[in-house]
């Protein structure tokens, strides 16, 4: 079957549509065409009809595990898509059907319900999914066994490490693979049984679901928080290690259940030297339920911005490239509007201080007289000044820059780059002074196929929505509207770099139509 839609889940299931299409689930609902939240077997029979109907996916789950609710699972798997998309070795942004695409599932469950998901969107995704409980392990086994996904997901058993400092995925799994392409988990939410209980009995609402998750499903030592950070160590050693293991994993991520956890996850992620990460809210239909997830990576490859600042229900862009500077708290409170008695709800966001730099940013260029061709031709001239690699395609308006190094572009930079062009010229003559001792040729560093350029960007050029054609020259109409330039960061670890070139590039091209 081919793939359903990506907003499938945008609006409530229509209990009634799944009744007439699925005996099993009409037999489920109650005379009012309503499904009983609180019946573990009716809850169950929602999840497994929805997965059979959307994905043609069939499962078995035992009735004390856990039951995942589909929407939000599948919303989790389109984001890791967009990361995935949006962040390719080619710069392609977009879907590559010859990819091949590894993913590591940490504590898949009885349902194994993210590999089966991944694996029904994606024809070359696989999965390593790990359990440490021995009867969802088996579940989980029989389920991907019975979807025919056994040559694409490898259920692994795992030791419980019951809150200890060993790693997250298996070194065994590090060791197997020369490239994972992503990590992902949704862990208990809850430090202890007090914790739960206290959670339970301070919501102003019944819960939406009965939940049958065993302790091992919902408490783990220091809650989701805790086990987030156990995971960004091991992203830390694996990355320090990278040279020895050879082993590349490019995004790690999680699932929150907790709007707090989201900020103390982005902090200790800067602490602990990552410059690059992704927050994505889920919004349950109704909007009654909300789920957070972050992404993060010690690789330079920027996911676009409606991936990594994908908060408040749409993406949160920044009109320019600085309005990122300012950092803010872990969430605030927002008061909107209530009923028509007049009463207020409180709407928990997160703060732009969490999000990452925005990776897009544009400008006009006011009054272009040869649009799109004209100001294309300005930006190729400019950019071709300087000391990169540039693939300008004018029938499209579109380029592609590499700058190894950085910086090419501002006076420093230009002076940093004559002192190095004298230095060379004095090494060179020195060396036909003296014949220079092939030993000490140093030749290519170890590890320098890693070697990660320092900015990478992308410039798509449109006409403004405002522009106009004018009077003819020469038998041609010309464009009296502006021109949108876009400019996407697409790798890179230092955000005032990019922000440099964009206004760099700004000043360049404003001059020029002056």
């Amino acid at each position: 079957m081919s793939p359903p839609p990506r907003d499938i889940y945008e609006h409530d299931v229509n209990f009634t549509a799944l009744a007439l299409q699925d005996p099993a689930f009409a037999k489920k609902l109650k005379p009012n065409k309503q499904l009983d939240f609180s019946d573990p077997e009716s809850v169950l029979q929602l999840t497994k009809s929805l997965l059979h109907r959307d994905f043609e996916i069939d499962i078995e789950l035992p009735n004390d595990r856990l039951c995942p609710p589909v929407p939000n699972r599948f919303n989790y798997i389109i984001w890791l898509q967009d990361l995935v998309d949006s962040t390719s070795h080619d710069y392609r942004e977009s879907y590559d059907p010859r990819r091949e695409v590894v993913g590591v599932d940490i504590g898949t469950g009885a349902s194994a319900i993210y590999p089966l998901l991944g694996c029904r969107q994606r024809p070359n995704w696989r999965f390593i999914a790990t359990e440490a409980d021995e009867k969802s392990f088996d579940y989980a086994r029989r389920n991907v066994a019975r979807n025919g996904l056994a040559d694409r997901i490898q259920v692994l058993k795992v030791e419980d490490a019951g809150g200890k400092d060993g790693p997250l995925v298996p070194e065994s799994v590090l060791e197997k693979f020369e490239r994972i392409d992503f990590v992902m988990t949704n862990p208990p939410f809850h430090s202890s049984q007090h914790s739960l209980l206290t959670s339970a009995s301070s919501k102003s609402r019944p819960p939406n679901s009965v939940c049958t998750g065993s302790p091992s499903e919902m408490i783990t030592p220091g809650g989701e928080v805790g086990f987030v950070t156990r995971l960004i160590h091991q992203s830390v050693s694996v990355q320090q290690e990278k040279r020895t293991t050879r082993t590349k994993v490019q995004w790690w991520s999680s699932m929150l259940g907790k709007l707090s956890s989201v900020g103390v996850v982005v902090e200790r992620l800067r602490k602990a030297g990552c410059r690059n990460w992704a927050v994505k809210e889920f919004v349950h239909p109704g909007g009654k339920t909300r789920r957070w997830a972050v992404a993060w990576s010690f690789y330079g490859y920027r996911p676009a911005s409606s991936v990594a600042r994908g908060v408040g229900g749409r993406a949160v862009r920044a009109a320019s490239a600085s309005a990122c500077a300012n950092r803010g708290a872990v969430g605030a409170k927002k008061k909107k509007e209530g009923e028509e008695d007049g009463r207020h709800e409180e709407e928990v966001v997160v703060e732009g201080g969490l999000l990452p730099f925005p990776p897009e940013f544009e400008f006009e260029v006011q009054h272009a007289p040869g649009g799109v061709q004209e100001v294309g031709r300005r930006v190729d001239t400019e950019i071709g000044k300087l000391d990169l690699r540039w693939q300008w395609k004018p029938a499209l308006g579109i380029g592609l820059g590499v700058a190894e190094n950085g910086d090419c572009w501002s006076r420093k930079a230009r002076r940093r780059k004559e002192q190095e062009m004298k230095m060379k010229e004095l090494r060179l003559k020195e060396e036909d002074e003296e014949m220079r001792d092939p030993s000490e040729d140093d030749g290519d560093e170890d590890g320098d196929e890693d070697k990660e350029p320092e900015f990478v960007f992308k410039i798509r050029l449109s006409r403004s929505s405002r522009s106009e054609r004018g009077k003819e020259e020469k038998g041609k109409e010309v464009d009296q509207g502006g021109v949108v330039v876009m400019l996407r960061w697409l790798q890179g670890q230092d955000h005032v770099v990019f922000e440099s070139f964009c206004g760099w590039l700004n000043r360049k091209i404003d001059l020029e139509t002056r």
